[in-house]
C-alpha cells in the first residue's frame, strides 16, 4: 500500500496520552488510511467505520508490542524513530 494519500481526510485517536492522527482515503470499494506518527500501521476495510476502529485496534496492538519488548521506553508519536 502507498503511504501518498490524495484528497487525505485525517481523524485524530487519543491513545494513551498521546494523539494520533489517521490518514483515510475510500479507494474503489475500500476505504484505505494508516497512523502518521507510525506509518507501519496502515489497514484497509470496506467502510469508513471499520477502518477506524481497526486502526484504533493495530496502532494499540503495536504499542502494547512496543512496551513488552521495551517497558521501559513508548513510541513518540512526535518523533516516531526515536523510541
Amino acid at each position: 500500500m502507498a503511504n501518498h494519500f490524495n484528497d487525505k481526510q485525517q481523524k485524530e485517536v487519543n491513545l494513551m496520552t498521546h494523539t494520533y492522527t489517521a490518514l483515510i482515503q475510500q479507494r474503489g470499494k475500500w476505504w484505505v488510511g494508516r497512523i502518521q506518527e507510525i506509518p507501519s500501521v496502515n489497514c484497509q476495510e470496506k467502510t469508513r467505520d471499520e477502518l477506524l476502529d481497526t486502526l484504533k485496534i493495530t496502532l494499540g496492538e503495536m504499542l502494547e508490542i512496543q512496551e513488552k519488548n521495551n517497558p521501559h521506553k513508548s513510541i513518540n508519536p512526535e518523533n516516531p524513530a526515536c523510541t
